[in-house]
Formats: C-alpha cells, structure tokens, sequence
C-alpha cells in the first residue's frame, strides 16, 4: 500500500509542476478567464463524446 500511496503522490507532484509552469506568468485576469474555461470545455467535451456512435467491431 504504501508502495502506491508513493507512486501517487509522485505523479501528483509532477503534474503539479506541469501545471505550475504551464500557468505561471499569466496575469490574474488570464487565470481567470482560464479558470473560466477549462471546466466549460470538459463539460462540452464529455457532452461531444457521449453523443458519437459507439464503435463497431472490425469485420
């Protein structure tokens, strides 16, 4: 357990890094409008995605 409570916490703190780099330098009124944004587009997507047709097996 404590094996993957540390696999975790590792992936946790480089995506954190990621997003702490991928963020930083932006204004406050942009992390707004990011803020905003980010959870618009994956309610829109998840709506996009549910409405494809289902896959269908290979011939």
């Amino acid at each position: 357990m404590a094996e993957c409570v540390a696999r975790a916490t590792a992936v946790r703190d480089v995506l954190g890094l990621a997003w702490q780099s991928l963020l930083e330098g932006h204004t406050e009124d942009e992390l707004e409008v990011i803020a905003r944004y980010m959870p618009q587009a994956h309610n829109l997507n998840h709506t996009q995605m549910r409405s494809l047709p289902s896959p269908t097996e290979p011939d």
